[in-house]
């Protein structure tokens, strides 16, 4: 069917994109009274970045989001508390291992270099950067040693899912003042697909519904913005809410009639999304200390590793699987993992692990608990391509641009618009919710 002669569905608002940020718009607009609100999602389920994987173990894995950072004025936790889910705390890092000495700190023993990049990135708030510079140049700025560089290419950089010279310090301060919080990690009781269960209970969602053209030119009428879908659906509608990844918008899959200003065209290419990768493995025995939660490691393979337990049998294999390690690689040490064969991968973490925890009773301790493992890799979900946007340089006040309402028709919501706390669920939800507000209040 051609576009002009499919039949077009009529609401008030169309929202697009499922993750949280799109359905906590969709939900503040319903809650609202605007009734007409559907949300379309091009994939075949919901919930964005919120994924579970269920063929790594015997167990659900959370592919994308792992934990809740902060415990204080998140939505992300009191959505989730309403929904009487429970949460462990943990230290984060609580410990850390540096590859090249063998070396294993833990998070309340002294240690020059670990209080060194500490204290350089917790005083970032109270600094002035008279230029955006990176966070690799500002520590070579500063004099810092390797150790403590590597200390925050592993620590730091992975965590905001770059390395550590895309790492840009004005945005990095941005977040700093902004953060509202608190410092917990959260660990829910369930998979976080309860979350999203909680926010689109009662949505109209529609999944495989891609939408490839927005026509916003006749915005000043009623009904006055169309909006058309790959399968041949289209919708009319008043305002439009768009939560896709930062991806999709750079790579033009979205077009829109007018094009979008210059002005919001070039802050949506100074944001930046890199990759990042979890490697999950599985094990019938834990070799590590019982209260340990995660280690930050220096000069190896996975800068990061959670120990996650879990109890269930392993039918397929006959084997127990009591628990898992999960690796964590952001940046362009995951871009260049993902190019790599997924044996070799699950090799090369084992032998990481190995030399963690071997001693010389028992040097092979996890490959000799190994059961089961996967690779999975966020460059490859065809309607993601990547983890989340990272405080980049060159994109200072980007995200203000981006975030702005269009002709009082087009709105823009997601982690990509968040100027405070991008790579976080709370503030993804926040930005749907915003961007509702925005339309409800003007």
């Amino acid at each position: 069917m051609a576009k002009d002669d499919a039949v077009a569905t009529s609401v008030d608002c169309v929202v697009v994109g499922s993750g949280v940020a799109g359905l906590c718009a969709a939900k503040e607009l319903v809650q609202n009274d605007v009734q007409a609100v559907v949300v379309l999602e091009a994939d075949g389920r919901i919930g964005g970045r919120i994924k579970q994987d269920h063929d790594v173990l015997p167990w659900p894995i959370e592919a994308g989001a792992q934990f809740l950072h902060g415990a204080k004025n998140s939505i992300a936790k009191q959505t989730l508390d309403e929904a009487g889910c429970t949460f462990k705390e943990h230290e984060w890092p609580d410990r850390y291992f540096f590859g090249r000495d063998k070396v294993w700190v833990h998070n309340d023993q002294a240690h020059p270099d670990v209080e060194k990049v500490h204290e350089l990135f917790h005083s970032v708030s109270e600094r002035e950067f008279e230029r955006d510079v990176s966070a690799e140049e500002w520590m070579k700025e500063e004099g810092a040693n390797r150790n403590v560089v590597e200390l925050a290419r592993s620590c730091y950089a992975n965590d905001f899912a770059c390395s550590l010279h895309q790492l840009g310090m004005q945005e990095v301060q941005q977040e700093a003042r902004c953060w509202e919080y608190g410092e917990e990690y959260l660990v829910l009781d369930r998979p976080l697909s309860a979350l999203v269960d909680r926010i689109r209970d009662g949505l109209d969602v529609r999944k495989r519904h891609q939408v490839s053209l927005i026509q916003y030119g006749a915005c000043r009428e009623r009904g006055g913005v169309t909006v058309h879908c790959t399968n041949g659906e289209v919708f009319v509608c008043d305002q439009v809410v768009i939560t896709v990844p930062i991806t999709i918008l750079q790579a033009g899959e979205i077009e829109f009639d007018p094009p979008l200003p210059s002005e919001k065209v070039k802050a949506i290419h100074r944001l930046k999304m890199s990759n990042a990768l979890k490697v999950v493995m599985g094990f019938r025995a834990p070799f590590w200390p019982e209260d340990m939660f995660d280690a930050i490691c220096i000069d190896c393979f996975l800068p990061e590793v959670w120990m996650l337990d879990g109890h269930c049998q392993d039918i397929s294999s006959g084997s127990i699987i009591q628990t898992s390690v999960v690796g964590f690689v952001a940046g362009e040490e995951a871009q260049a993992m993902s190019l790599m064969k997924e044996a070799d991968v699950l090799a090369r973490s084992l032998d990481q692990l190995d030399t963690m925890f071997g001693t010389p009773a028992r040097p092979c301790p996890a490959s000799t608990s190994y059961v089961s493992g996967q690779v999975l890799d966020w460059s490859k979900e065809e309607h993601v391509r990547g983890a989340y946007t990272y405080p980049c340089v060159g994109a200072h006040g980007a995200r203000e641009i981006l975030s702005a309402p269009l002709s009082d028709v087009l709105y823009f919501a997601g982690e990509a618009t968040h100027h405070g706390a991008n790579p976080c669920l709370q503030a993804a939800m926040e930005t749907g919710i915003r961007a509702a507000h925005q339309i409800l209040h003007g």
